[in-house]
C-alpha cells in the first residue's frame, strides 16, 4: 500500500501491515493505532495510543493526549512484509516525535512516550 488516509474515527482499533508511504492521521479520538510507516503525519487528534515502526520522524499538530510506542502487531509475514516494503534495513524512529505546535526545547505535554501496551 503506498497511502493511507484515517479521518474521522472514534473509539477504534486499527491494525496495518507496512505503508510505503505516508500515513495521514487527522481526527482520530479514543482509537489505538498499530502501523508501520514511511512517514506518520496526525492532525487534530487525541486520546490515542500509536505503535509505530516509522523511518521518518512523526509530526503532530493539533493533537493532545497522544501516546507512542513501538509497532506490536505480530504476524506471520510481517518480516517479508517489512522487507518488501524497504524497511528491514531503515531504523525504527518510533520514539522521534516533532510537534509542530511545541517549539521549546522542554519535552511536548501534548504526547507521551510508552513502551508496555496502554
Amino acid at each position: 500500500m503506498g497511502t493511507l488516509y484515517l479521518k474521522k474515527l472514534n473509539r477504534c482499533k486499527i491494525y496495518a501491515g507496512p505503508v510505503s508511504g505516508s500515513v495521514f492521521v487527522n481526527e482520530v479520538l479514543n482509537s489505538e493505532v498499530n502501523i508501520a510507516a514511511q512517514q506518520l503525519r496526525i492532525h487534530n487528534s487525541e486520546d490515542t495510543t500509536f505503535r509505530t515502526y516509522v523511518v521518518s520522524d512523526t509530526i503532530i499538530e493539533h493533537s493532545t493526549r497522544l501516546r507512542f510506542g513501538p509497532y506490536s502487531h505480530l504476524y506471520d509475514l510481517l518480516n517479508s512484509d517489512l522487507e518488501a516494503s524497504g524497511f528491514k534495513e531503515k531504523p525504527n524512529n518510533w520514539a522521534v516525535i516533532k510537534d509542530f505546535n511545541w517549539l521549546r526545547q522542554e519535552a511536548s505535554p501534548n504526547f507521551e512516550i510508552v513502551a508496555s501496551s496502554t
